[in-house]
């Protein structure tokens, strides 16, 4: 469970990582020794990781199809390593509901995305493709936090 001085941190890292340990330190009213355990706390509990995220579109990959698949349970595990390996996939996830997987896949083009939907369907094991396209973003913030989902320490009824 996350304190509201780490939910407040880990805001802060979100709109800029490259924040200096001082200038996090005078945001947060705390010191950089502080800061810098809180931070390597963080990262050792695997509660957050300093990464660059892409920005896919602005790399040339504007066609970004969002793909539910429908699977033999046999061949799960053989689609799985498949979809993983693929360097378009930037997302797989075993759901619930109609379909067995959801695939977000980004690629340079519709023929890019045609061919990978081809090559999903002669998939052994696949049964069924259903391909949604994006074409208008209107929010994009999958992995920011969203500090009312989640309980802080001082929200907890003991």
């Amino acid at each position: 469970m996350l304190d509201d001085f780490s939910l407040a941190l880990i805001r802060e890292l979100e709109q800029d990582a490259y924040q200096g340990h001082g200038q996090l330190s005078r945001k947060l009213s705390s010191c950089d020794a502080t800061i810098r355990r809180r931070i390597r706390r963080l990262l050792e509990q695997r509660a957050i990781s300093i990464v660059a995220v892409p920005n896919m579109v602005a790399l040339g990959c504007d066609t970004m199809g969002l793909v539910g698949l429908q699977v033999q349970l046999q061949h799960r595990p053989d689609i799985v390593r498949s979809l993983t390996a693929n360097p378009s996939v930037r997302y797989v996830a075993g759901v619930t509901g109609r379909y067995d997987f959801m695939v977000i896949a980004a690629h340079r083009s519709r023929a890019e995305l045609g061919a990978f939907i081809e090559e999903l369907s002669s998939t052994p094991g696949v049964t069924t493709i259903e391909t949604f396209v994006q074409f208008n973003v209107f929010l994009s913030r999958p992995w920011s936090l969203d500090v009312a989902a989640i309980p802080t320490q001082t929200q907890v009824q003991p």
